[in-house]
């Protein structure tokens, strides 16, 4: 049967690296890409998961595998995944989702790469640079809560999202912008556990004025997050 198994995948393009969750549904199994893509089959759960690394993936429920490091978070039995899907844990072992949110939390311990003990210091040579740019962190503050943090902002992001930046170091990024919202926040901890690069245009209400946004992962739980004005993007120079 895994033979069976590694034919559906080479035929789908199927990277274990590359999948996010995998469920059952309609009597089919569905693989969950991290490209968005869905690839469905009628092999049991049970035979996907025996070709899967048991020290990178959780058999949350019944009918749901889900990958660690696309957990952003597990609390009170559901896990929240980076692309903004939430599963209920097994209902009859709460104690397990505890155990799994610390094995996670062990597992990202062992790819994260730190900076030194005052990340700010990194960026120094980006506080003159002409464009908002500002370093988040994901931080697990325990088994079962991930919290981000401002760990960087240069003088340019305080003027386009008026803050002070000597002020806003070191503080949970929805204390001090209490108004962003759920996706974005989805988009930036999913970054900054799993890397990559995203493009947004997020509305910022209070100028009523269109925000590009680029988000990129800097080292393992650290999101760069660059800012500028849309009427910028549209009047620069096409070369």
């Amino acid at each position: 049967m895994k033979e069976k198994v590694h034919i559906f995948f080479r035929k789908h393009g199927i990277e274990t690296p590359e999948i996010m969750y995998v469920v059952r549904s309609d009597r089919k199994t569905v693989v969950h890409l991290e490209d968005g893509r869905t690839e469905e089959s009628y092999i049991a759960l049970k035979d996907i998961v025996s070709v899967l690394p048991e020290d990178e993936f959780l058999h949350i429920n019944k009918g749901t595998v889900v990958s660690k490091r696309h957990i952003i978070g597990v609390e009170k039995g559901i896990y929240l995944m980076s692309d903004g899907t939430s599963f209920q844990g097994r209902m009859r072992t709460p104690g397990e989702h505890t155990r799994n949110g610390m094995m996670v939390s062990s597992f990202r311990d062992r790819r994260k790469t730190l900076y030194t003990d005052r990340p700010a210091e990194c960026f120094t040579i980006m506080d003159q640079l002409p464009l908002a740019f500002m370093v988040i962190e994901l931080v697990h503050e325990d088994a079962e809560t991930m919290r981000l943090y401002i760990r960087f902002c240069n003088r340019e992001a305080g003027k386009v999202l008026g803050v002070d930046p000597g002020l806003v170091v070191d503080e949970p990024l929805r204390k001090i912008f209490p108004f962003i919202s759920n996706n974005l926040v989805i988009k930036i901890g999913d970054i900054a556990a799993n890397g990559g690069c995203k493009d947004m245009v997020v509305r910022d209400s209070r100028i009523r004025s269109d925000l590009f946004v680029r988000c990129f992962q800097t080292r393992m739980d650290f999101c760069a997050v660059a800012i500028t004005d849309m009427e910028t993007v549209r009047d620069a120079d096409r070369i």
